[in-house]
């Protein structure tokens, strides 16, 4: 097994094109995949943002003290969204 190694080490052969097609696709595809995960966490950052802003709205009243300064600073602590 080593010597093996070893010899496709010294080889001076180079890859088929394609054995470099296949190894593009793989590479286009990792990128497609990882766009989308980008593109869904984002969704699930604004959404979730959505909803605890309006958990927060609805649960605190104005007449309460201090609560519309909670709110404010919740809403600000939040990530803005794209």
């Amino acid at each position: 097994m080593k010597k093996r190694i070893m010899t496709k080490l010294r080889s001076q052969a180079g890859e088929s094109i394609a054995e470099t097609l296949v190894a593009t696709l793989i590479a286009a595809l990792a990128l497609l995949m990882l766009a989308g995960a980008v593109s869904s966490a984002a969704r699930m950052v604004n959404s979730s943002k959505a909803a605890v802003t309006e958990y927060y709205n609805s649960n605190w009243t104005a007449d309460e003290p201090g609560a519309s300064s909670l709110v404010t600073a919740l809403q600000d602590s939040l990530p803005s969204g794209s």
